[in-house]
């Protein structure tokens, strides 16, 4: 199955789905669906054809996490 085939198909049945409803607010979430079914289309495509891939950073150990700062508190000597 080519890449973004899945979501077009998504999509396509969502603005079925819009084209079918008469409600407006509904129907202009079934058009919302859809954009963003194709727009996942287009990203998966896009993706297919470079050679980037992302990869999470290492997580942090307990020696680089950044500890909190300890404020020395003064004290108030009563007034008299």
């Amino acid at each position: 199955m080519a890449v973004g085939h899945s979501y077009r198909a998504f999509a396509a049945d969502c603005d079925a789905r819009a084209r079918r409803e008469t409600e407006p607010a509904i129907q202009r979430e079934w058009e919302g669906m859809a954009l963003a079914y194709r727009r996942m289309a287009e990203r998966a495509e896009h993706n297919a054809r470079t050679d980037e891939s992302y990869e999470a950073p290492p997580p942090q150990t307990s020696a680089q996490e950044p500890q909190p700062q300890q404020h020395q508190q003064s004290k108030l000597e009563p007034e008299e």
